[in-house]
């Protein structure tokens, strides 16, 4: 089936990651236990998770006990902080057709893709973490 708006996988991975380390908070979790529980590739997961270290939005331990934790506030941290952790800056500007210039001279789908854009970047930057894991949606 078609879709016009879609997230990458990464970003789903990303978001449902942090979900569930928003809502297992008493203990760090491995790739392979939040891969197991995502049902996705260990190693897929692993590489989400590191971007989501760098950006400093989750603390990584190493050895025995080990594993992933949130490294704020979930309250404080928004769906397009880790959005953006995993796929840049979610800009206005989006062509549907992904070409440079736009052969109409004028991009026909302007106003409609950056309204849409601006309800996405809205809808991301209003809800955090801990409003989405009181959903119960992963717990």
């Amino acid at each position: 089936m078609a879709q016009i708006v879609n997230f990458s996988e990464a970003a789903a991975i990303g978001i449902h990651a942090v979900l569930l380390l928003t809502s297992h908070r008493e203990r760090a979790l491995t790739t392979r236990r939040i891969s197991e529980r995502l049902g996705i590739s260990d190693h897929h997961c692993a590489k989400v998770m590191q971007r989501l270290v760098h950006a400093g939005l989750v603390r990584a331990t190493r050895g025995p006990g080990g594993g992933f934790v949130l490294a704020g506030d979930p309250a404080e941290l928004t769906i397009l902080m880790v959005f953006e952790a995993i796929e840049g800056k979610l800009e206005d500007r989006y062509c549907m057709f992904k070409v440079n210039k736009c052969p109409a001279g004028q991009c026909l789908f302007h106003e409609l893709t950056a309204g849409v854009n601006r309800t996405i970047r809205s809808y991301l930057e209003s809800h955090n973490l801990a409003e989405l894991a009181a959903t119960g949606a992963l717990a």
